[in-house]
């Protein structure tokens, strides 16, 4: 097995390579053309997408709904691209070349309460990008402790883990990652978490998520509540005429508390969801819509929707 991942490993990084030596605006145009020909032919995945969008969107018609998802095939493929550019950019001082800030006074104003930061995002547009969101910052630096799935594959999972952590943040593997982040955030520092992913029952809670129930993780919640931390929302939008990009910190989302934790655990998610809500509602074909939002169920409903 080891051999194996070592071998996949081996194909990856000479791909990756290769494909960094050509000029990055030339690999993004090619990324384009690719998620089209694998919206075209992945049915699987093209019908997943077709049906989240149907839930989300029952309104639009169905060339609209394909527009969209053709679109979110081919940010997919941006996102895999700028993944292997990283380093490049990074090691030829280019990184805020390609990346601005808006709305930093939101993270400034939660930074001065020095009890750390929950940022709370999703998959939507170039999201590996977000790893460098505090170096981008003119204050002094803060580290970003960003929860991450771990790969099957250790070796690839380095791969995947230097460029993101070439500007000091960090990946917190998904398990057993709550005494990391608490210390994290005693220490004034900044959690990332990823909310916009199915859950199992046992790991979230159930909230309307575009007028239907999807279970949501609820770590950044509990981190929240148990350090009362701020909570600030932050996304990456997608420019691809220029090939550039926009992390967009929102205001805090204030802390409900009712003096009962498991209501205030599904009050707050229901409040930090409606976030990713509405920002997928501005702009539907940057979020990851092949994913099986909805595939958990509440118990006794046996709705089976893909």
């Amino acid at each position: 097995m080891q051999i194996g991942n070592f071998i996949t490993y081996l194909a990856v990084l000479a791909t990756a390579n290769f494909i960094a030596i050509f000029p990055r605006k030339l690999i993004l145009r090619c990324a384009d053309a690719l998620g089209i020909l694998i919206f075209l032919f992945d049915s699987h995945h093209r019908k997943v997408a077709l049906t989240n969008i149907r839930i989300a969107f029952p309104e639009f018609p169905r060339q609209k709904a394909r527009v969209i998802a053709q679109k979110s095939f081919q940010n997919m493929c941006r996102v895999v691209v700028e993944l292997i550019f990283t380093r490049k950019i990074i090691r030829q001082g280019k990184i805020r070349e390609i990346i601005r800030i808006e709305g930093e006074e939101n993270q400034k104003n939660a930074a001065r309460k020095k009890k750390g930061i929950v940022f709370i995002t999703a998959h939507y547009g170039v999201w590996e990008l977000l790893f460098h969101a505090n170096y981008l910052f003119s204050q002094d630096f803060v580290p970003i402790h960003v929860v991450v799935r771990p790969s099957d594959n250790p070796y690839l999972d380095t791969l995947l883990n230097k460029p993101r952590e070439m500007l000091g943040s960090r990946t917190v593997p998904k398990k057993k990652s709550l005494k990391p982040l608490l210390k994290a955030l005693k220490s004034n520092e900044t959690v990332a978490i990823l909310i916009d992913q199915n859950v199992c029952r046992e790991e979230g809670v159930f909230v309307d998520f575009f007028g239907k129930k999807a279970a949501t993780t609820f770590g950044a919640t509990l981190l929240a509540l148990r350090t009362d931390a701020p909570v600030v929302p932050g996304f990456m939008r997608n420019d691809p005429a220029t090939g550039t990009y926009t992390i967009r910190f929102s205001p805090e989302i204030p802390l409900v508390r009712t003096g009962n934790l498991s209501e205030e655990i599904q009050i707050n998610t229901q409040n930090f969801i409606k976030s990713v809500e509405n920002l997928i509602r501005e702009r539907p074909e940057d979020w990851l819509w092949v994913h099986k939002r909805w595939k958990t169920r509440p118990a006794g409903e046996e709705e089976k929707i893909y």
